[in-house]
């Protein structure tokens, strides 16, 4: 087991081929005592990339070995491409992984991730994805930037999102120098984001909001509210003490 996570960081696929279209460093940094406790480093030594089906592969090799838990060779796997991962936060299946920036794993968080529709997590150019505590990320979902995504406390994100806090290029008419429009997304604690929501640059998802299934999220949206639709729209606020009632 230990074996195919060498081979992994040191360039070669977890199925044991050498995987050409690599770097050396592609599928993690050298390990050190730091790395292992979980701290997060300033900087990384070169992209750090695993794919859903190099994931499954090494899973099924561990399962068929006997020696490690199919649960705990995804954890040691994943620990090596994420920046930090809290112990108890929970990894279901194999993820699609770029880091080149920062990503985190907040206590009791869950990816609920499978291999037919795995979870993709994109942080470029330095950018950081921080998945706050007890949040659930489903199945499909896509989390990409190239600047900052924050995904609060409790949060819910459905089946099949996508979150992006860039345009990614630049108008076909804009000048060979124009900054490409980057702004970062923050959704709040306890937000419900429903199934195939896109979530665009710049917005901030106020805490215990809900967004309905299929809307498109280019504006804000207040705290304790229900929005839906494309263009977005906020449908009615509600209140936390009457639901406890």
């Amino acid at each position: 087991m230990m074996a195919a996570l060498r081979r992994t960081r040191s360039g070669s696929s977890p199925s044991g081929g050498a995987d050409n279209h690599r770097s050396p460093t592609a599928y993690g940094r050298p390990r050190t005592d730091r790395h292992a406790q979980g701290e997060s480093f300033g900087t990384t030594i070169g992209p750090i990339v695993a794919h859903a089906q190099q994931g499954h592969n090494m899973l099924t090799r561990a399962r068929r070995i006997g020696r490690i838990s199919v649960e705990r060779a995804r954890w040691l796997y994943y620990r090596a491409v994420l920046t930090r991962a809290h112990p108890s936060a929970r990894i279901k299946g194999p993820l699609s992984v770029r880091n080149e920036g920062t990503i985190t794993l907040g206590q009791g968080a869950i990816l609920d991730s499978t291999r037919a529709w795995p979870i993709i997590l994109d942080a470029v150019q330095g950018a950081a994805i921080e998945i706050g505590r007890d949040a659930y990320i489903n199945r499909g979902c896509v989390i990409a930037g190239r600047e900052h995504i924050t995904i609060g406390r409790g949060a819910a994100i459905a089946e099949q999102c996508i979150i992006y806090d860039t345009d990614w290029h630049p108008l076909p008419d804009a000048p060979d120098h124009a900054r490409i429009p980057t702004a970062p997304v923050v959704i709040g604690a306890g937000a419900w984001i429903g199934a195939r929501c896109i979530i665009l640059k710049g917005v901030t998802i106020g805490e215990c909001a809900v967004v309905g299934a299929g809307s498109v999220v280019t504006k804000d949206v207040p705290p304790r509210v229900i929005a839906a639709g494309n263009p977005l729209r906020i449908l009615r606020g509600f209140s936390l003490e009457k639901i406890k009632t």
